[in-house]
């Protein structure tokens, strides 16, 4: 069972979606608008980060904790819940935290990835996505000429899908 904490961002969806295709257990967090489209992509379980701690949250609903943690949120070690993730648990973190003292302290193992875009990462992602077996939400196409708006709509948290520019007609 993995947590998958941002998973109503671009690489959260992916994340969620890739596991739940291997049968993973996954447990979303997002808001109550994002609940229905994460249990689509194979979540069993949305918390909703706005109420409350999600650690918290997950550990009602699974007390024994989550196997493992993607963490793509929280630049802070307060905002990372470590402790949704049972001890012995794998961390993978786009973020500078938690570090690995502070994973060897609550007992978990992992650390920081990080986005590689050569073909062998991207090629099978895309053949996924061709084949409709990988969701790829757009949450606005835009001329190159407006690619400064979408940076805006990224930067406001308020873009729900990726931001097409396009270069040409």
């Amino acid at each position: 069972m993995v947590l998958v904490n941002g998973a109503s961002g671009g690489v959260g969806r992916y994340a969620a979606q890739l596991l739940a295709a291997r049968s993973v257990t996954v447990v979303a967090t997002g808001t109550p608008d994002d609940a229905e489209r994460l249990s689509e992509l194979g979540a069993t379980t949305v918390v909703n980060f706005a109420v409350g701690p999600v650690a918290d949250q997950v550990l009602a609903v699974h007390p024994d904790g989550v196997d493992a943690l993607v963490n793509l949120v929280g630049f802070a070690l307060a905002d990372v819940p470590l402790e949704a993730v049972r001890k012995g648990g794998r961390v993978a973190t786009t973020t500078p935290a938690p570090d690995a003292d502070a994973l060897a302290g609550a007992g978990l193992a992992g650390g920081m990835v990080f986005a590689q875009p050569v073909r062998e990462t991207t090629e099978p992602l895309a053949e996924l996505a061709a084949a409709g077996l990988l969701s790829v939400d757009v949450h606005s196409v835009l001329p190159l000429e407006r690619a400064a708006e979408g940076l805006g709509v990224l930067a406001a948290g308020q873009a729900r899908g990726k931001i097409v520019v396009t270069l040409g007609d």
